[in-house]
């Protein structure tokens, strides 16, 4: 069998990579030597993986435009929560989307 050539994406949470060990299940799905995984846009190299990240950062871009729907229609999500806020989120999360693909 040849030998994975590529550099996986790794899964985080908000960020916080939640892998242990040595090896970690990649976003497409398979299990991988953690050294061969990465969380930037200019190391991942595998397709699915870049798919699967550019998806993520859109989920979070589209969650925070529902935000700014809600605030929009009067309702109070959080008193610490700005409009600036969600803003800045979704141009982050949108530009964060277009570094993978």
């Amino acid at each position: 069998m040849a030998r994975d050539a590529l550099v996986h994406g790794r899964k985080t949470i908000i960020g916080i990579d939640l892998s242990f060990g040595t090896t970690t299940t990649t976003p497409c799905g398979k299990k991988r030597p953690r050294e061969r995984t990465s969380v930037s846009p200019s190391v991942v190299t595998c397709p699915a993986c870049r798919e699967w990240a550019m998806r993520e950062e859109h989920q979070m871009a589209d969650g925070a435009r529902a935000a700014l729907r809600l605030l929009a229609d009067g309702v109070v999500i959080s008193d610490k929560i700005s409009t600036d806020d969600l803003i800045s989120e979704v141009e982050t999360h949108s530009q964060r989307a277009a570094e993978w693909t």
